[in-house]
């Protein structure tokens, strides 16, 4: 069963689970501005190998879990964490296409083998964690910051920026030895004193970029090629 929640510009509030005991089929909720929609901490979403578009022309708040078994996830509007939250689609695609506003929070994306997670707007999160399989993940919002360290898990390719003004702050620094993905550049970069290596992988400059690392080594193990830069 299918549940599509059409409030036009009102507000959408979900306290409970949803699909929490029997997985639902595809959840919609669309709100026009200034309608918001507000998640509970623990009020998780989950459908049966069925999509979750989330649309909010106020924003959306949320703690809660999304878990697709399949479907994919997307979040059309800005996005503010009030806990730690998880992302699951077991193949589908994830896409947050809004802003991310979570500055002492993780997010945790699982977009399963061969799929894709991307995020289109500016991001802020303490940390953003992958997992170990082979979906690519793409960020090329204008503003993103990482209170924490950032561990490259996923294998397939990585995006970080696709303008040259477009602004990577890693606190703590960024790791990729665990993944070594192909890797997309763009924008500016600065790393707090600590080093920034892709290791062995292809990096290709998609715009102008510039690397501040403020004192942390920087190296390439693999060719940097750009076609214009």
């Amino acid at each position: 069963q299918t549940l599509n929640l059409t409030a036009g510009s009102g507000n959408v509030t979900l306290d409970g689970a949803i699909g929490g005991t029997t997985p639902i089929g595809q959840f919609t909720v669309s709100l026009a501005a200034p309608g918001t929609l507000t998640i509970a901490d623990k009020a998780n979403i989950t459908t049966s190998n069925a999509d979750v578009s989330l649309s909010a022309g106020g924003g959306i708040t949320s703690g809660g879990d999304i878990t697709t078994g399949g479907g994919k996830i997307t979040v059309q509007s800005k996005l503010t964490l009030t806990d730690n939250i998880q992302a699951t689609s077991g193949g589908g695609a994830i896409a947050f296409n809004g802003e991310i506003a979570g500055s002492s929070k993780t997010l945790t994306l699982d977009a399963g083998a061969g799929s894709s997670a991307s995020f289109a707007g500016n991001v802020s999160l303490s940390n953003l964690i992958t997992t170990a399989k082979t979906y690519t993940l793409s960020l090329t919002g204008a503003s993103n910051t990482f209170a924490n360290k950032l561990v490259i898990l996923n294998t397939g390719a990585l995006t970080l920026g696709n303008e040259a003004s477009d602004t990577f702050t890693f606190t703590n620094g960024i790791d990729f030895s665990a993944a070594n993905p192909a890797l997309t550049l763009a924008g500016i970069f600065t790393t707090g004193g600590n080093s920034f290596n892709p290791g062995t992988a292809t990096v290709t400059l998609a715009a102008n970029t510039d690397i501040t690392s403020a004192g942390g080594a920087i190296s390439f193990g693999g060719s940097v090629t750009g076609a214009t830069q």
